[in-house]
């Protein structure tokens, strides 16, 4: 489907279902969809009904719904740009690449990932101006990295196990500049590194999870800094500077937590609710 312009739906601009025709190797590109419910809708019962799209360079915009929604594996959504939609992407799939979308102006999510999603790729896309979350991701096995946020709600929201959440940008959040949550179990093993966090209005990282790995984020005017609520973490050569001295900079509650190498400065330090076997070692705070 290529270079089609398409106006004033309302329902969606391209949909596509495999609940009755498998629906596979299909082409999405340089359309112009604007004023419909959904710009592009893919959507299966089965994963594998829905498989090999290519979904790129779609210009997708006023959408009452979502730019795009997508159910279905092994695709690759790529250089669409999204603007004044009530959602981005919304995806729920497995082996799918989000790369180099620019989406803008939306009421909610940028981009949403349900379910029991995996091995998915979100990589180097630009999200500005959301009313809620930039990225908020539900899944495996993972990599979340080389995205630019702002002027958001959120910026990045996880829950899930194995998640990489690695060198994003994020800008002028309104609340957590990315935040870990735990559903039934806690989340668990995952690695969050090597982030840019400014301008927060509460916290640089929340995290509530276990055995994962916060490294080398550098966080700047930050209401607060790291909070961690979780055993067997590792919080190491972060540097932190807060918006003042009314939060920490890094407060752990668990246990068996490695506290190292870290610098925070104009918060109120590093606190601890339970002291139970954490290591706080060679952390500088000024």
């Amino acid at each position: 489907m290529l270079k089609n312009l398409i106006f004033n739906c309302s329902g969606s601009g391209i949909s596509i279902s495999g609940i009755n025709l498998t629906t596979i190797n299909s082409t999405i590109i340089n359309n112009t969809i604007q004023n419909c419910a959904k710009g592009i809708s893919v959507n299966s019962n089965s994963y594998l009904s829905i498989t090999n799209h290519i979904i790129s360079f779609n210009i997708i915009k006023d959408c009452s719904q979502w730019g795009i929604d997508f159910i279905g594996s092994n695709a690759q959504i790529n250089n669409n740009n999204i603007s004044n939609a009530n959602g981005g992407i919304q995806l729920n799939g497995y082996y799918n690449m989000i790369t180099y979308n620019d989406i803008r102006n939306i009421q909610n999510n940028g981009i949403e990932v349900t379910g029991d999603s995996y091995n998915l790729i979100i990589f180097n896309n630009t999200i500005k101006d959301c009313g809620q979350i930039g990225i908020d991701f539900e899944g495996i096995y993972s990599t979340i990295s080389y995205n630019n946020i702002f002027n958001v709600n959120e910026g990045i929201c996880i829950n899930g196990h194995e998640l990489n959440v690695t060198d994003n940008n994020i800008q002028n959040c309104t609340n957590n500049g990315i935040t870990v949550e735990s559903g039934t179990y806690y989340s668990s093993n995952h690695v969050i590194s090597n982030n840019t966090i400014k301008d927060c209005g509460q916290r640089g990282i929340d995290f509530e999870g276990i055995y994962s790995t916060i490294s080398y984020n550098n966080m700047s005017n930050v209401n607060g800094g790291i909070y961690v609520y979780g055993f067997g973490n590792d919080i190491l050569n972060n540097d932190i500077v807060g918006k003042n001295r009314s939060e920490w900079g890094i407060a752990i509650g668990g246990y068996n937590n490695n506290i190292k190498n870290n610098n925070v400065r104009n918060t109120k330090g590093i606190g601890s609710s339970d002291w139970v076997n954490n290591s706080f070692l060679n952390n500088t705070v000024t």
